[in-house]
């Protein structure tokens, strides 16, 4: 899968939005009551995908790299953040 695809992929079949700074970040609201977003930044042959994983008593930030077909098997499989 070629960029503009998986762009074109985003915009159309995920809840991701735009940040209206370009076609490279992209965030996903994942808990309304604290504001929490998942955040991806659209690389030419990848993407890097950033989160929070909550615990009790804290948090960690995690980033993980995927190229685009990875991406889109494991957001629509549920896995992103495994």
């Amino acid at each position: 899968m070629k960029r503009e695809e998986f762009i074109e992929w985003l915009r159309n079949s995920t809840s991701f939005e735009n940040d209206g700074l370009g076609l490279d970040n992209w965030r996903e609201l994942m808990n309304y009551a604290e504001y929490i977003w998942d955040e991806l930044t659209v690389n030419e042959n990848s993407v890097t995908f950033n989160w929070e994983e909550w615990y009790w008593d804290g948090r960690d930030y995690r980033t993980s790299e995927y190229t685009f077909d990875e991406f889109k098997d494991r957001y629509n499989n549920y896995s992103l953040k495994y």
